[in-house]
């Protein structure tokens, strides 16, 4: 789930057939439990939250599993437990160890069951992974190249390890003469004391944040538009899918709103040499939206993959 658009997993539901037999909640494990657990076995952290549910008298214990922003999330031990089977002809009883986890392997959910994940969906979280650094770096260069290069310094926000939870700022000669440091637990604020100083320890509070430099509001970046979809997706398509930034490039090309940097519909679409990206307006938006609702199949058959009209159909069957 962690490896797709997350979900929930409830305790308190019976097997074949599926009905309501509740949980004493005294009995589920607490939040630190589950959580060191789910640490010990998967790597990046899995993010859950645990609810308590009341229905007809009955508990029903619901964990929600938050899609993983660093995907993908990779067993990191191998898992196996025992297994007791009785021969009916023979009336023996084997028992051997099942392996529920392998370690190295990467999760995935596929319509209702978890799987090991096929080579499509691992080379699409590889793809996307990569082009969101890519739009990282293009973002922090800009901002670089506007504030200047010798007055930049990095700041390592994580502020964990064996510095005692110190964040660490990174600077150029240049820069770190005009930055003044100063002792914990002083703070020089007026003029009237000397130049303004700090002192960060552990938190460091964020005042301000620049974007890219646009010369209209109305310019959204291909990840914040494929975010927006994806919600509208996930309801008229089904639960899994996700909209990436490579298939607004295919619809765009579809009903020929962008064909290069030096050709492009700008009421839809635009180039910005100065950022070295491409933006998308809000009517791109409306009208990818539209289409999904009013032809969510067909929208589906022009920007992604014969495998994902096919999950479609499936999802769809099944739903009627």
């Amino acid at each position: 789930m962690a490896n797709t658009a997350g979900g929930f997993v409830l305790f308190g539901i019976a097997d074949k057939p599926n009905r309501l037999v509740g949980i004493d909640p005294a009995t589920f494990p607490d939040t630190a439990t589950l959580s060191n657990s789910l640490g010990n076995w998967f790597d990046p952290h899995i993010n859950f939250t645990v609810y308590e549910l009341t229905y007809d008298g009955k508990v029903v214990m619901a964990v929600e599993i938050a899609e993983c922003t660093m995907k993908p999330v990779i067993c990191k031990k191998t898992v196996t437990v025992q297994e007791t089977k009785t021969k009916t002809k023979k009336g023996k009883t084997e028992t051997k160890d099942k392996t529920i986890l392998s370690e190295g392997a990467v999760y995935r959910r596929y319509s209702g069951k978890t799987e090991q994940i096929h080579f499509p969906e691992l080379q699409e979280i590889f793809t996307e992974r990569d082009r969101e650094t890519y739009s990282a770096l293009l973002e922090n260069l800009s901002n670089m190249q506007r504030i200047g290069i010798e007055r930049v310094g990095i700041v390592d926000i994580s502020a964990t390890g064996a510095d005692g939870g110190l964040s660490k700022i990174y600077v150029s000669k240049e820069a770190i003469e005009n930055l003044n440091l100063i002792d914990k637990g002083k703070f020089v604020e007026t003029e009237a004391e000397g130049d303004p100083a700090y002192f960060v320890a552990g938190t460091v509070q964020l005042h301000e944040t620049t974007e890219v430099p646009v010369d209209d509001e109305d310019r959204l970046k291909p990840g914040t538009v494929a975010r927006m979809l994806s919600e509208d997706a996930r309801k008229y398509l089904y639960p899994s899918v996700k909209i990436l930034p490579l298939h607004l490039f295919k619809y765009a090309q579809v009903y020929s709103l962008r064909e290069d940097k030096n050709k492009f519909d700008e009421r839809y679409c635009k180039w910005d040499e100065q950022a070295g990206m491409w933006f998308y307006r809000e009517a791109f938006v409306r009208k990818f939206r539209k289409e999904l609702i009013e032809k969510p199949r067909e929208t589906l058959a022009k920007i992604s993959s014969k495998a994902n009209v096919e999950k479609f159909d499936r999802h769809h069957k099944v739903k009627d």
